[in-house]
């Protein structure tokens, strides 16, 4: 800057030249020759020193543009104030490094599966057994840097899956059929019939297995009395539970009678033969009752208490039928047949307590004359005339017709309405 000063003065002190038409004075001042050969000596000096001025100040100016301009082209960048890296933040290293390990659970019945990565030794992820795993025998050093080889394991062989059992339903249970009787006593026999011999007699509230029965299933085989099998008849006691599978048993033939030695000859009276006794006894009746039915009808009163006890103590004795026979021909019931219940009924029971045919009853016989129209559309009799004249048979019998009482008798007449008769039997034994 201080050359530059210095220049300018020079110039200033320098008088003025008049610069040739058409050009500029700085032109002038470093043209080559603007001044003629014709100019004086101070001239020309004068313009040689502005010459050199004009070099000066031209070369000033070149070194001071250069500068300038390799300031804008090559600027240095300016060099970034290096800041402090963040402190690493401590992270421990875990002691071990569990490999992945993918584990399929069951599903479906089927086991599940382990599946480890490619690259994972399976001695590191799975636990084998000790006594699968081999104890190797060193045979050489093994050099400390090499890879150990893991041993070569013997695979455990997986047991077969033993299948579960057919699950078996328990069997149905049957209830066992048994037999009692609610009140009285009943014989017991060694076979189906009477003409087996009485052992035992069964009371009331009892229950007894029903085991057997004979063929026309009219008798049952019970057990056990005493340890041995004992019959029953079977209108003689309630069954309990089914009893369809009650097989047929076949029992021994009856022991022949015992046989009567006759007493030998003396002079004593012969005795008087015992009559029979029978379980049915007979307790009232025959009672008749008028009645404008053409039919006879028997109300039987078939029970179980004391002789002579009090009635309101009587209980039922259900199971049992009557044998009628007319003048010595059976005379079937006409109407249902039913065995006596287990309950009384009591007839006439629009009538008044104190009428005469107000009675209780558990069994009802009825015979009813055919029509005397239906063979003989011209026939003169009536009803009545077939329901005869002549005598009746009554005795109480058991589903196998077995005679369980003594007969009882009464007769009848076409012009006799006395045609509704009331008996009553209590058992005994």
């Amino acid at each position: 800057m201080a050359v530059r000063a210095q220049v300018q003065n020079n110039l200033d002190d320098q008088p003025a030249i008049s610069s040739p038409p058409g050009q500029h004075r700085a032109g002038a001042l470093c043209a080559d020759n603007p001044i003629t050969t014709s100019a004086p000596a101070p001239t020309m000096l004068l313009w040689r020193r502005r010459r050199f001025l004009c070099l000066a100040f031209t070369a000033l100016l070149l070194v001071t543009l250069g500068c300038s301009a390799s300031d804008l082209l090559s600027r240095p960048t300016n060099t970034p104030v290096p800041t402090r890296p963040p402190a690493p933040t401590f992270t421990p290293t875990p002691e071990t490094i569990l490999p992945l390990v993918i584990v399929t659970p069951p599903h479906d019945g089927t086991p599940g599966v382990i599946i480890v990565p490619s690259g994972i030794d399976p001695n590191q992820v799975i636990a084998l057994p000790t006594t699968a795993v081999p104890t190797p025998t060193p045979t050489a050093t093994l050099n400390p840097l090499a890879s150990p080889i893991p041993p070569t394991l013997t695979p455990t062989p997986i047991p077969s899956e033993t299948p579960l059992p057919t699950f078996t339903p328990p069997p149905t249970l049957t209830p066992t059929p048994f037999v009692a009787i609610a009140s009285g006593a009943i014989d017991l026999r060694t076979g189906p019939g009477v003409q087996y011999p009485l052992v035992y007699q069964l009371g009331p509230n009892i229950p007894i297995p029903l085991v057997g029965r004979n063929q026309e299933g009219t008798w049952w085989q019970l057990c056990c009395v005493s340890g041995a099998t004992v019959w029953v008849a079977a209108t003689h006691v309630q069954v309990h539970n089914s009893p369809e599978a009650v097989q047929v048993v076949a029992a021994n033939p009856p022991p022949p009678p015992t046989p009567t030695i006759p007493p030998p000859p003396t002079g004593t009276a012969t005795p008087t033969p015992t009559a029979t006794l029978y379980p049915f006894e007979r307790a009232k009746g025959p009672e008749f009752y008028s009645t404008n039915n053409e039919y006879l009808v028997i109300w039987a009163k078939l029970y179980v208490g004391a002789p002579g006890g009090a009635e309101n103590l009587e209980a039922p004795a259900p199971g049992y039928f009557l044998k009628v026979n007319f003048e010595g021909f059976n005379r079937p019931n006409t109407s249902t047949e039913r065995a006596s219940a287990d309950e009384f009924d009591i007839t006439a029971k629009g009538a008044s307590s104190g009428a005469g045919n107000r009675v209780k009853y558990n069994y009802k016989y009825e015979y009813r004359p055919p029509d005397p129209e239906a063979g003989d559309t011209n026939g003169q009799r009536t009803r009545l005339q077939l329901l005869g004249t002549g005598t009746w048979t009554v005795y109480v019998v058991d589903g196998a017709g077995n005679q369980l009482s003594a007969p009882v008798t009464f007769t009848t007449a076409p012009d006799n309405d006395r045609r509704e008769v009331y008996i009553a039997w209590i058992r005994l034994r």
